[in-house]
């Protein structure tokens, strides 16, 4: 498992507009993030500083638990939502792709136990995301599956954040019974 640095910094690749993480002089890591979706941050405070590598080390942590990640697919995941979780333009919720949990486990109903790994179901399928952050309200979460499809013409890719009301989020427990592909 990759183990987070003091030498480790955010770095924004003009050329290639996109968010990167400089783990020496002779590797980088490319998230999956343009400038239009960051904040300004990412060009003021570059430091991958302590809670970087605590988030980072918490999620590489609860993925490697579950068993339905290869190690560098965790790392990968981890740090893109590393990534996210600092850098990542706040937005308003956008439930309406998503189907209601009528069976009332959502993460209003369990604030205290509210899994990292949670399902969204659309019309078109439902997706395995990571919740980067989460409020009393709402969720941003990040897709972790190849993509899913919201509508007839639109599209998330993995790696691509979302932010849904709680009432749309359906916890870990349902994810056991399907199998990571």
């Amino acid at each position: 498992m990759l183990q987070p640095s003091n030498q480790w910094q955010w770095q924004f690749n003009q050329t290639d507009n996109q968010l990167l993480l400089d783990i020496d002089s002779s590797m980088a890591f490319a998230t999956a993030y343009k400038q239009k979706h960051l904040t300004n941050e990412i060009f003021n405070d570059t430091s991958f500083n302590l809670d970087d590598a605590d988030y980072y080390q918490n999620i590489s942590s609860e993925l490697q638990k579950m068993s339905y990640w290869s190690t560098p697919e965790v790392v990968q995941i981890a740090l893109n939502a590393t990534a996210a979780q600092r850098y990542y333009k706040p937005t308003m919720p956008k439930s309406w792709f998503f189907k209601t949990n009528q069976m009332d486990i959502h993460l209003n109903s369990q604030p205290q136990q509210c899994q990292t790994i949670c399902l969204l179901y659309t019309e078109h399928g439902y997706g395995r995301f990571l919740v980067v952050e989460r409020s009393d309200c709402a969720s941003v979460c990040m897709l972790l599956d190849e993509s899913l499809l919201l509508t007839q013409s639109k599209e998330l890719n993995q790696f691509d954040i979302i932010k849904v009301m709680n009432d749309r989020i359906f916890n870990n427990s349902e994810i056991k019974q399907l199998k990571y592909a």
